[in-house]
């Protein structure tokens, strides 16, 4: 499992965003850093197919075979550092959405609400519509949709944001499970959370600025 990044290029509205940086992710939980403004959302949107590559190449493998662009979408799963909600659905249907546009079926929506209803407090939400929830419960729902068909690459852009600090607990010792078998790039603004991360990636002015060795 790797994604490989190659010479990797974003423009933004005022210009260049984002490099040419060229990175390799390998599985474990691997933390993104730097000062804001510095590239770490717009690296992750990239990876997450929200926005473009314009020049350079990103490729997606699994057990050595590379990934056609829909697979790895297929495979993939995003919580944007803005809350991004359907007010009007519960949280069932706002899983159940989601699990269709990932081309699943609603079968994995249940499967995700079963593995993570207690662990992340989704369970006694499932009714309720996600305009009436907390920001941080939305929050809860973000990242359960993020986990819909077991993605094996998962991106989370400060995803602690809203949490209290059992939850930000609770999420953390998940993203350690989960991170065993996929490849789960966190971005968060408190670096001493990330103690026991597989590996640090800094950013600084849309560019690599330090990579910390893999553990």
């Amino acid at each position: 499992m790797r994604i490989r990044i190659r010479s990797a290029t974003v423009f933004g509205d005022s210009g260049q965003a984002l490099g040419p940086l060229s990175l390799e992710l390998y599985p474990g939980l691997i933390g993104l850093i730097g000062p804001n403004g510095s590239g770490k959302s717009r690296l992750i949107k990239l990876l997450a197919h929200v926005v473009p590559i314009n020049s350079g190449s990103i490729g997606y493998e699994l057990d050595g075979v590379p990934l056609s662009p829909f697979q790895a979408r297929k495979e993939s799963g995003y919580v944007p550092q803005e809350i991004a909600i359907y007010e009007r659905f519960t949280v069932r249907e706002y899983l159940a959405y989601i699990a269709g546009i990932k081309f699943l079926g609603s079968e994995e929506a249940d499967n995700t609400v079963a593995e993570l209803g207690g662990f992340m407090e989704i369970a006694p939400l499932l009714d309720r519509k996600m305009g009436e929830l907390s920001v941080g419960q939305q929050r809860l729902a973000m990242i359960a949709q993020s986990m819909i068909g077991s993605p094996k690459f998962l991106f989370l852009d400060e995803p602690f944001n809203n949490l209290d600090v059992r939850q930000r607990d609770r999420l953390l010792e998940l993203l350690f499970v989960v991170s065993r078998q996929a490849i789960v790039l966190v971005s968060n603004h408190i670096v001493e959370e990330m103690s026991g991360y597989n590996q640090t990636i800094a950013m600084r002015d849309g560019m690599i600025a330090e990579i910390s060795p893999y553990v």
